[in-house]
C-alpha cells in the first residue's frame, strides 16, 4: 500500500501470510506435490473466517494447497458468510460441518471424499477463547495433518 499525504509516502504491507507460509513450507516440504503412490490432493483446512483466515487462505494458495473453509459458529454466519467470501476469492470449498459421515452432504468427510483429498494442514485462526477441539477422526488417519494454531493467548507479557 502506498499513500502520499503531506508530501510523505507511506508504504505498508501485511506480513501475516508470511508468518503462516514460512513454517508450513518448512514442515510440508514436498508434501504439497502428489507422491506417485498417493493419488490424493493435499488440502489446508482453514478454521475461521476473519482477517487471519484471509492470510491463511493466501498462504495456502501460495503453497499450492487446495482449501476447505469451516466456520465454527453457525450463529455468526451471515449471508454470504465470511468463509464463503474466502472460498469465492481464493477458491475451493466450504464445509458445513466437521462430521466424519461421508453421506452427510457438506460435511468435511464428504467434501474430502468427493474430490479425493486429504487434510495435510489444519490452520486454526480461531481465538484462544473459543476452546475449539478438532474432531478425533482427523487425528486418527494414516497421514497426520500439521496442526497450526496461528492465534494464541499470551499468558504473560514481558514488558
Amino acid at each position: 500500500m502506498q499513500q502520499k499525504r503531506f508530501g510523505v509516502v507511506l508504504i505498508g504491507e501485511n506480513t501475516d501470510w508470511r508468518g503462516i507460509y514460512n513454517p508450513l513450507k518448512r514442515r510440508l516440504g514436498d508434501a504439497t506435490s502428489k507422491a506417485p503412490t498417493d493419488e490424493t490432493t493435499p488440502v489446508a483446512l482453514i478454521l475461521g473466517g476473519g482477517g487471519t483466515a484471509r492470510a491463511a487462505a493466501y498462504a495456502a494458495t501460495k503453497l499450492g494447497l487446495d482449501k476447505i473453509y469451516f466456520n465454527r459458529t453457525p450463529s455468526k454466519v451471515r449471508t454470504p458468510s465470511k468463509v464463503e467470501e474466502l472460498a469465492t476469492e481464493f477458491g475451493d470449498t466450504v464445509a458445513k460441518s466437521l462430521d466424519h459421515d461421508k453421506n452427510n452432504k457438506g460435511s468435511l468427510a464428504s467434501v474430502l471424499d468427493e474430490n479425493n483429498r486429504r487434510v495435510s494442514a489444519v490452520i486454526s485462526t480461531l481465538p484462544a477463547a473459543a476452546e475449539f477441539q478438532l474432531p478425533e477422526w482427523l487425528l486418527e488417519s494414516d497421514s497426520l495433518p500439521i496442526v497450526f494454531d496461528v492465534n494464541y493467548k499470551i499468558i504473560q507479557q514481558s514488558c
